[in-house]
């Protein structure tokens, strides 16, 4: 009695900063990932992303100077400060007419996972999303990645459609799944 679940746990879900970065990278078992960090781990698995190197620091602390501030990097934290998740919006393309859709992007530390982490920052994607005059998120993920899609499909994504053979993946072609979130069809606040 008394005692938080470890989803409970989350003390917050904040927008990164470079002072933070290193924190948000070195999630993981330091002996094991000298760098560490949820997306490190992503790419590990190889059910998340294309991607095969795995991160730095120094290339996060980069990426993220680099950014657009309408473009939020959403971090959760458990109750000793320590990143268990992140989620950013990203441009969709570099042409003016995609300015109002964010591509997005969420990696959940593994010691982390099916502790309702994912849910938690994509709610707050999309209100950032919302608030910052997006009307579209769109994301792709591996079709086989049930637990992802399941997240997805529960906050009102809707498939739009496989994109067959889209890239390699260890020499082998991949389908990714694009998915598609209207910002007008969140409900209006009684």
């Amino acid at each position: 009695r008394g005692r938080k679940t470890r989803a409970q746990a989350i003390l917050a879900s904040r927008q990164a900063s470079t002072k933070q970065e290193s924190q948000l990278v070195m999630v993981g078992i330091p002996r094991i990932y000298p760098w560490g960090g949820c997306q490190n781990q992503g790419i590990e698995d190889r059910t998340a992303t294309f991607e095969t190197d795995l991160r730095s620091t120094e290339e996060r602390q980069q990426w993220l100077q680099n950014r657009n501030p309408r473009y939020g990097v959403l971090v959760a934290e458990n109750r000793h400060c320590q990143v268990v998740g992140w989620l950013a919006l990203n441009p969709y393309g570099t042409r003016p007419v995609y300015q109002f859709i964010a591509d997005i992007s969420i990696y959940v530390r593994r010691t982390a996972r099916g502790q309702k982490i994912g849910t938690r920052l994509l709610r707050t994607g999309i209100d950032w999303a919302s608030r910052h005059d997006f009307h579209k998120l769109v994301l792709t993920l591996f079709p086989e990645n049930l637990a992802a899609r399941r997240l997805y499909v529960q906050h009102g994504f809707h498939p739009v459609g496989i994109l067959h053979e889209q890239a390699q993946l260890e020499g082998q072609w991949r389908n990714t799944e694009l998915m598609e979130f209207l910002l007008t069809s969140i409900p209006e606040e009684q």
